[in-house]
């Protein structure tokens, strides 16, 4: 399916049919495009047929956003290019394509559109080995001219199926120096996906592993970037691994000298191997702290307060159930600028809980100089907190801070909201 939008004064969008942009018909069509003066944006849908197939189109004056995605299924036939006669169009500013990779598709894409300001390109998984292997061979041997050539563009993302080996480059590339690792798996996927998925944006590089990825693959990720990694942030959904992926957490720890901000997520339990809460290992350069799971283990908390002694912000991200009304964090070495608490959605996704009138959340919060009690609850649409004794009836959840000093506090609490409070604690 192709789309065609017009500039005019009531802007529209003409459909035409899918053809292959080499048919005869599809070349009558092309060549009366021309015709259409204020043809601004050009999408081409489900397509058998590559980017260089619509080169023609790209030389209309007002063309400034080009659209393509190929049928993932279907491999368009390799042909040569004559690129030493392909010539830049500026026109050109944005530019989203997901297609196959093919020999000529970095070179022509760099020569022909060299005043982007927007560019996505999605290579599909290779369908063959062959196609693999060229396409890895690419990677290898002009990866720095592809990131010079994303560098000049400032909104690009460029994903591809891949192997690690160039992850320290990339992330050198990268403007915060930010990795993000998923895990997703083991997946029933109809394509044999070996390599991870991995995504390049000036801000930061994403890997994502469609079958597991155990503790020696994420090691060997981890050193290459260890001196350069500042932001990480790991998402399991593997049920099941809890000890190996502690391993690798102890791992990060060990070899990122410069990190300084940690976001883990997992769709498990996040509990502590048994006799693993003692060890000597950590962070003293970790600043930032994000958790997210099905459920945290108190141990969590007072581990990472001998872990991490320059931690100044702590965000928590866990649902809200009926059977955990009690959350303990006993983090006694910990000096909190910041801290979030999410309780914010149900432990069951099919139920929306509102957060009842007649019942309270009760905050036992002690720091180093001060005991305080609060209570949070609801009166007349409004949210109410205020220092006083424990009730002893109607209270949905006990949650009870100990850290060394605490700034601003978050809360939230199915739909109750606390923002950005400040605890007078002198």
């Amino acid at each position: 399916m192709c789309l065609l939008f017009f500039l005019c004064p009531v802007p529209y969008v003409l459909q035409l049919p899918c053809r292959d942009p080499s048919s005869e018909g599809a070349r009558r069509l092309m060549g009366q495009l021309k015709n259409f003066s204020n043809l601004y944006c050009f999408s081409a849908r489900d397509v058998t047929a590559s980017l260089m197939d619509f080169d023609d189109v790209l030389n209309l004056p007002q063309l400034r956003e080009f659209e393509l995605s190929t049928d993932a299924e279907v491999l368009c036939p390799a042909q040569a290019r004559h690129l030493p006669s392909t010539r830049p169009c500026f026109n050109v500013r944005s530019l989203k394509a997901s297609v196959h990779y093919d020999d000529s598709l970095f070179p022509y894409v760099m020569k022909r559109f060299q005043n982007l300001g927007h560019l996505e390109l999605h290579l599909y998984n290779p369908r063959t080995a062959s196609i693999k292997r060229k396409q890895d061979d690419y990677f290898a041997n002009h990866l720095q001219t592809i990131l010079d050539y994303l560098q000049s563009i400032p909104r690009h993302e460029l994903r591809y199926y891949g192997p690690t080996e160039q992850i320290r480059e990339i992330i050198q590339y990268t403007k915060h120096r930010s990795l993000s690792i998923s895990v997703f798996g083991p997946l029933s996927l109809d394509e044999d996906v070996t390599d991870p998925w991995i995504s390049i944006t000036q801000r930061s590089i994403d890997l994502c592993y469609f079958d597991y990825c155990d503790r020696d693959q994420l090691l060997d990720v981890v050193v290459q970037c260890c001196k350069e990694i500042v932001d990480l942030r790991l998402s399991i959904t593997a049920i099941g691994r809890e000890d190996e992926i502690y391993e690798s957490i102890l791992d990060i720890l060990e070899h990122c000298e410069k990190i300084q901000s940690l976001h883990y997520s997992t769709l498990g339990e996040m509990v502590l191997p048994i006799g693993q809460s003692t060890l000597l290992t950590g962070s003293d350069s970790l600043k930032r702290l994000y958790l997210r799971a099905g459920y945290i283990d108190a141990d969590i908390y007072s581990t990472c307060s001998y872990w991490f002694p320059e931690l100044r912000h702590l965000t928590v991200d866990r649902p809200y159930r009926m059977d955990c009304q009690e959350h303990e964090m006993d983090m006694p070495h910990a000096w909190l600028d910041y801290l979030k608490l999410d309780f914010g959605h149900s432990f069951i996704p099919e139920e929306d809980p509102k957060f009842p009138m007649s019942s309270c959340v009760v905050l036992k919060i002690r720091t180093y100089t001060t005991r305080a009690v609060y209570t949070l609850s609801r009166h007349q649409g409004l949210v109410a907190i205020e220092e006083a004794e424990i009730p002893k009836t109607n209270v949905m959840l006990t949650i009870d801070i100990h850290c060394h000093s605490l700034g601003y506090f978050n809360l939230f609490v199915l739909d109750v909201h606390l923002l950005q409070h400040s605890f007078d604690l002198e």
